[in-house]
């Protein structure tokens, strides 16, 4: 069962069975864009692979690249406050990330 409905200028989707549990509506914004050809389909091979729409998953791959903005702008601020990170600073950092998202996804890896 879908129902979608108005809420402000949001479309609000309800969908399916919760079987008990409870889960807040999911508010929507719809967006036309325009997207390269090629991203384009690549885009739609990804979220086929991974069983979600289009849609889906360019929100969760704005939403990724949103937190490693926020990211970025808390290591700046960090930095503005206690000064730069030191050469062992980064170094830790980096093989943290790269125990923590496994050998060889850390520096550059999205």
């Amino acid at each position: 069962m879908r129902e979608d409905y108005m809420s402000g200028d949001r479309v609000v989707t309800e969908t399916g069975t919760t079987n008990g549990a409870t889960i807040r509506p999911m508010s929507v914004v719809k967006r036309s864009v325009s997207i390269d050809d090629r991203v384009a389909a690549e885009v739609e091979a990804a979220a086929g692979e991974d069983g979600v729409s289009f849609s889906a998953w360019l929100s969760a791959a704005a939403e990724h690249h949103l937190l490693i903005r926020a990211g970025l702008r808390g290591v700046r601020q960090w930095e503005a406050d206690a000064g730069a990170l030191t050469a062992a600073e980064l170094a830790a950092g980096e093989a943290l990330l790269s125990r923590l998202l496994g050998e060889g996804q850390g520096k550059g890896a999205s």
